[in-house]
């Protein structure tokens, strides 16, 4: 099964240095946290459990972008015969953001064993999730525009999925962690 490979990577402590920051081991997140613990064993056991997290949102992802090319594909037939001229664009958008959602969960895992694993990973999960929700949305606004009721609350509610998948992200870690000294950084604004 696909995941994303990481060696635990932490800075070491410098025994040497004048600030106790410096002698803290520090972990990078994807959000623009760092978090800093004290033993490389706490370090490491929060990596590994954030790895398998991370790993846990990968999936979740796939499902949405899976859940938006069928919805995509269901929806085609209706992009030919939209009379608005923002709407006849929006088959071509709609087919731009589902590429690079694809391209993004492919090179989440496919980078092999690395050191910023997970930052990398972290990065085109984000992406991919804001493709997704940028789909859904697109979705929505066309069943709007026919007039389809269920339809248009199933795009809203698959959007809202990402948009939640999105902000679990960006608020990981904001709590200090167990075992954790602190935590810096504020998180990332979520681009899409």
């Amino acid at each position: 099964m696909k995941q994303i490979q990481n060696i635990p990577e932490v800075e070491p402590a410098n025994p040497d240095s004048p600030y106790t920051r410096h002698s803290l081991y520090q972990v990078h997140l994807g959000n623009g946290r760092t978090i800093l613990f004290r033993s490389r064993r706490d370090a490491l056991g929060f990596t590994a459990d954030t790895t398998r997290w991370l790993n846990d949102v990968m999936l979740e992802a796939n499902t949405l972008y899976a859940e938006a090319h069928m919805d995509y594909r269901m929806a085609w037939p209706l992009l030919g015969d939209v009379a608005s001229p923002n709407m006849r664009e929006l088959g071509p958008q709609l087919r731009e953001h589902l590429e690079q959602c694809a391209w993004h969960l492919d090179h989440c895992t496919a980078r092999g064993r690395r050191k910023d694993g997970l930052y990398q990973g972290w990065r085109h999960i984000r992406l991919a999730l804001g493709r997704c929700a940028i789909a859904f949305g697109g979705m929505e606004e066309l069943y709007r525009y026919k007039t389809q009721g269920v339809l248009r609350w199933r795009m809203a509610m698959r959007k809202r999925q990402a948009d939640e998948a999105l902000k679990r992200m960006a608020d990981y870690a904001l709590e200090r962690p167990l075992g954790a000294h602190s935590v810096t950084g504020t998180p990332n604004q979520i681009s899409r």
